[in-house]
């Protein structure tokens, strides 16, 4: 039997053992995380969100789910979601439906707001995985946290969440560990097939054999070359840029460059950021975001569907299933 608990346990602990600082470093942070919860007084306590002292990924959560212990069925999985898609869910469920919970990616609410400080955590530890010193990282990254908190924080964040509540409809967030899904699963395309990225065209057509990169370019879009020829030389290739939520600091690249990083891939990037990557001669491959995020949602429901869950696809997410047919 399958509940919205368990589902949500399930996708944690696949999480935990894709996240790139590794599980020892995960286990750290919410021993630490623990240590500063018991150091607050009694006011401070009122006001700390507990969640957080087991669920390392504060915007990924359970956000409404009158009985967590509800049987699970039928899940619809989409990337955006805003209060006209639970009034369709509302309406489905009249006529047919019977979904018994919406998954979506993008969060809103607080766990929007703690985008930033999954940012500190994470993406010093994913720019020391290329060669960079840890120490160079975080003074690079740690004043980009709060650009990031001050971008998102005067935004209207909460409205499909009354939407939910009052329809009744159940919903969970899986970010920035799904994320670190497809960052990991990157990195494994990319070691797998070192020997033979010799040019970026190389890394192109080693992206375009996942189904959702195909989806996408059918639709205009997915990998793309954003600086570089086709065929430049890759000399050494990281993934950065696809977990924790957000871009980087713009500092990073001139440092990947002092690391001997030759190639880049990213699934979004500003202005701004393409052209300090220009400045410093770094390749950038773009793996499409949309196409990123649905094949990280496809490595995680590979794992719920052999749970029997069925599973609709929504809001550019498409259901791609790895899961090998006897």
């Amino acid at each position: 039997m399958t509940t919205i608990q368990s589902l949500f346990d399930t996708a944690i602990n696949l999480w935990v053992k894709n996240d790139p600082r590794g599980e020892k470093e995960v286990k750290n942070y919410l021993e630490q995380l623990k240590k500063d919860y018991d150091s607050l007084n009694a006011e401070e306590k009122k006001y700390y969100n507990k969640d957080h002292l087991t669920n390392p990924y504060h915007d990924s959560t359970i956000y409404y789910a009158p009985k967590v212990t509800k049987k699970v069925k039928k899940i619809i999985v989409w990337i955006d979601v805003e209060w006209p898609e639970m009034l369709l869910v509302h309406e489905m469920n009249k006529q047919w439906a019977k979904i018994d919970l919406v998954v979506w990616h993008h969060p809103e609410w607080n766990a929007l707001l703690w985008i930033a400080k999954l940012q500190k955590w994470i993406a010093p530890a994913v720019a020391h995985n290329t060669w960079v010193p840890i120490n160079q990282c975080e003074y690079i990254e740690f004043p980009r946290v709060w650009e990031v908190e001050k971008r998102f924080s005067p935004l209207n964040h909460s409205r499909a969440m009354s939407f939910a509540k009052y329809l009744d409809i159940p919903y969970v967030w899986i970010h920035t560990p799904a994320d670190n899904c497809c960052h990991m699963y990157f990195e494994w395309l990319v070691e797998k097939n070192k020997k033979s990225l010799l040019v970026l065209q190389d890394i192109v057509d080693m992206l375009m054999k996942e189904p959702e990169m195909q989806i996408a370019r059918q639709n205009a879009s997915g990998p793309q070359i954003w600086n570089g020829e086709k065929n430049s030389k890759c000399w050494k290739i990281v993934v950065t840029g696809i977990t924790w939520g957000t871009e980087s600091s713009k500092s990073i690249y001139a440092e990947y460059a002092k690391a001997g990083v030759g190639t880049i891939l990213e699934m979004h990037m500003s202005a701004d950021h393409l052209a300090e990557a220009k400045k410093n001669n770094l390749n950038v491959i773009m793996t499409d975001h949309m196409a990123s995020d649905s094949l990280w949602m496809n490595l995680i429901f590979d794992q719920l569907e052999k749970k029997w869950v069925e599973i609709l696809d929504f809001s550019w997410f498409t259901r791609c299933s790895r899961i090998k047919k006897d």
